[in-house]
């Protein structure tokens, strides 16, 4: 179903300039508002590259994928069978994945994903007479997800269970697997490769089953993006301050950028980073007790563009993706309130104006020369 899309556009310049030689290179961006009519709090989950966005409704259990159309599609909990769903995240075909609340007579969760205007399509999942709670995070094209489990009934410290991976046909718990010490699959690729942590520390899970620790000595983290090329985005924590890692296609750790303090216990779910195939990456620091919006790339270093953003009533917010088109979402939320949610479109740059510009010309003259020969 179709609803109309409100959408508030501003203009920004991002809030730094990076030198290169001699020559300065300054991001641009317009800034959307995002808001679904009828929906008081929603919150984003992800971006493909074709820009289209999944989110939920807080606390409403609706599901939708915003469209480049200007409209947003919407899967009702009924569809799922459950009380409450949440969004993991979208794949480039624009599939949804989703988890949810246990359904009636069940003590699991549920993982699926929804195709607009095909339905809900349900992922497989373990069970084996426990109670487990069941999330996702991210899938393939292929429907490929990854997540965690938690049961229940393990007695466990505070841990999230185990990093899980789900497909139509199949369910596993990735090894090494404990159930205690943050453990959970972030992010997956085409091939297969996945992304996340154990015992909260960053791991990469190979398409035949191995795994590559990405641990840095004296540091905890979790790898949380990871690219077309095998290039992985992750965070890195020590006692007082928190890093950007970027880690190469063969698990080597490349940068370390340092994007401010770690204010709070940190968490697997909360530590994020998103890297887009032309490894750009985008996160959220912590300088000066306040949160702050970091670009990165390897041309332009580290960019802080928090202040370019139009912040409305105070509100916290926290990137959530980055696509190859370098648009960017946030999330925006006030204590447990989710109601400010943003679409950062890049402007083309003065030398990319010119360039078209150029181009334009050359289009002109020629069509010019044709009519004469004519």
């Amino acid at each position: 179903m179709g609803m109309g899309l409100a959408l508030r556009t501003r203009l920004l310049v991002v809030a730094g300039v990076v030198a290169l030689g001699s020559q300065s290179y300054a991001l641009t961006w317009s800034m959307r508002e995002v808001v679904v009519p009828g929906e008081s709090q929603l919150v984003f989950s992800g971006i493909n590259n074709a820009g289209q966005i999944s989110a939920e409704g807080w606390g409403t259990a609706n599901i939708y994928r915003v469209n480049t159309n200007g409209l947003v599609e919407t899967a009702t909990p009924s569809v799922h069978q459950h009380t409450s769903v949440s969004s993991g995240g979208i794949n480039e075909a624009g599939d949804v994945v989703v988890y949810g609340n246990p359904i009636p007579g069940s003590g699991r969760t549920k993982v699926g994903y929804w195709t607009p205007g095909v339905g809900m399509t349900d992922l497989l999942v373990q069970d084996n007479g426990q109670n487990y709670w069941f999330e996702s995070f991210a899938m393939n094209n292929a429907h490929t997800a990854v997540g965690w489990a938690e049961w229940f009934g393990n007695g466990g410290t505070g841990g999230t269970g185990n990093a899980i991976r789900y497909s139509p046909t199949s369910s596993a718990l990735l090894d090494p697997g404990y159930w205690d010490g943050y453990n959970l699959a972030r992010d997956i690729d085409e091939a297969g490769s996945i992304v996340g942590c154990v015992n909260f520390n960053p791991i990469r899970w190979n398409p035949d089953g191995s795994y590559t620790g990405l641990a840095l000595a004296g540091h905890y983290g979790v790898a949380c993006s990871i690219n077309s090329s095998g290039v992985i985005s992750g965070i890195l924590s020590n006692s007082t301050r928190r890093y950007l890692a970027i880690w190469n296609s063969s698990g080597q750790l490349i940068h370390k950028i340092d994007i401010g303090v770690r204010s709070v216990v940190p968490h697997p779910v909360g530590e994020a980073s998103y890297i887009n195939d032309n490894g750009e990456v985008v996160v959220t620091g912590v300088v000066n007790n306040s949160a702050r919006q970091f670009f990165w790339s390897q041309s332009t270093g580290l960019v802080d563009f928090t202040d370019s953003i139009t912040n409305r009533n105070g509100f916290n917010l926290t990137v959530i993706g980055i696509n190859n088109r370098r648009e960017i979402i946030c999330n925006g939320y006030l204590g447990t309130n989710y109601k400010y949610n943003l679409l950062l479109t890049p402007v083309p740059e003065p030398s990319e104006l010119i360039v078209l510009g150029v181009g334009l010309v050359g289009v002109a003259l020629r069509q010019r020369r044709r009519k004469r020969i004519a």
